[in-house]
């Protein structure tokens, strides 16, 4: 499973999941109904404004065995930094509904994504962080530089006023 391309994401309001999931034994040109859930690492639900985040699609393999993909956006903004989301995937007959394969495991890394505030790239994995951070210094030094300017402004509109 990634979100937005990539197993670690910038929690946004529009996170874009995609999950493959690979399957075997189905049978060719049978519709099945694959219910995906996103769950957090400790295995409750992750829900966005008290509802649960998941997705039901159906699919039609041409072959027994063969990848089917998942893909759908959720709002993000309310996870942590380093939280862990889980994928889980429940595959159904499309006649009977009766379940006829899962992958529910907490603890696979193939179907876990990390939310992380300052995403790292690059060799050194500084690359990111390190332009994240000289954009807040930037900004922290242009508040400082206003406020500066505006006292000076302040000071020269008081000295106007005592030499009038």
């Amino acid at each position: 499973a990634t979100v937005n391309g990539s197993k670690v994401f910038l929690p946004s309001e529009n996170a874009s999941l995609k999950d493959v999931i690979e399957y075997t034994g189905l049978e060719a040109g049978h519709e099945y109904r694959v219910e995906t859930s996103v769950m957090r690492k400790d295995g409750t639900e992750f829900q966005v404004d008290g509802v649960s985040v998941n997705k039901t699609s159906t699919f039609t393999p041409a072959d027994s065995d063969g990848f089917y993909s998942v893909e759908f956006s959720f709002n993000a903004k309310s996870l942590l930094n380093e939280q862990q989301l889980v994928i889980y995937q429940m595959i159904y007959d499309g006649e009977t509904n009766r379940l006829v394969a899962t992958h529910c495991d907490k603890n696979d890394e193939g179907q876990t994504v990390t939310a992380r505030f300052i995403v790292t790239t690059g060799e050194d994995g500084n690359l990111a962080a390190a332009h994240t951070m000289m954009g807040v210094a930037s900004a922290v030094s242009a508040a400082g530089l206003i406020a500066v300017m505006n006292k000076r402004r302040k000071d020269e509109s008081e000295k106007d006023k005592e030499d009038s």
